[in-house]
């Protein structure tokens, strides 16, 4: 009998530990997801593409389960700082890593350089191409000009109806 008793004891004691566990609104979740996320970012030193696409769904799934909450007033305000500080901190982190891509990057383009001179500087006549590729560039760079200069006008002419 005190078996039984003890059980239903334990049960019972198990179901209100759950019960109270549980009790944590749905805003409440949502808060601290956000919370985790931003503390998460703000703790990563090297960030890459591959953590900036990882924190971004985060970010986008944690909005898409925030709809239809019934934020308190102080609830929506922390949900509108967390927002903030998420963006911040991923406007801080960011430049570092596109930085360091940008650096890849050059070194690519270097590399590129480097293909593209080799190859230029293969031909017997480079004066001649090079000066016919100059006068290619700057015919082009005219004609950008000219319908640079033809747009300005027009944009002219119509802020001036504007202004009529």
């Amino acid at each position: 009998m005190k078996t039984k008793q003890y059980l239903i004891v334990a049960a019972v004691a198990l179901v209100s530990v759950y019960s109270f566990s549980s009790c944590q609104s749905r805003e409440e979740r949502i808060i601290s997801r956000y919370e985790s996320l931003c503390d998460d970012l703000e703790n990563e030193d090297d960030l890459d593409e591959d953590d900036f696409v990882k924190y971004t769904e985060e970010y986008e799934d944690i909005i898409r389960d925030s709809e239809g909450c019934a934020f308190t007033h102080e609830q929506q305000k922390i949900v509108v700082k967390m927002n903030g500080r998420y963006l911040g901190v991923m406007t801080r982190k960011m430049p570092k890593t596109l930085l360091k891509k940008s650096g890849n990057l050059l070194k690519d383009g270097m590399d590129l350089v480097r293909g593209f001179v080799d190859g230029f500087t293969e031909s017997d006549d480079i004066n001649d191409d090079l000066n016919d590729a100059m006068d290619d560039a700057m015919d082009e760079m005219d004609n950008a000009m000219d319908e640079l200069d033809e747009a300005m006008n027009d944009l002219d002419e119509e802020l001036d109806d504007i202004d009529d």
